[in-house]
């Protein structure tokens, strides 16, 4: 009974960590964040920078002219067994 007790313990911990560090990213994150008070038209995001695929990300909308190489080497490796 007391491992059992022992191990909850460890892994309330565990969360209480993981938590706090959650709390932590997001709050920095959203102190990087800007408002966007309009969406771009059509020619502001054909224009627009690509930025670079990060790991995890969510593929971006599509639009005309978009390279795959926008996506992350995983999705692009599925595109190329398709």
């Amino acid at each position: 009974m007391a491992e059992v007790l022992e191990a909850a313990e460890i892994e309330l911990d565990r969360r209480v960590i993981a938590r706090e560090e959650l709390v932590e990213a997001l709050a920095a994150s959203a102190a990087g964040t800007t408002a966007v008070t309009e969406p771009p038209t059509e020619s502001e995001q054909a224009t627009a920078p690509l930025p670079a695929p990060v790991p995890g990300s969510v593929v971006p909308p599509w639009r005309d002219g978009l390279p795959v190489t926008v996506l992350t080497q995983d999705y692009q490796r599925i595109l190329d067994m398709l």
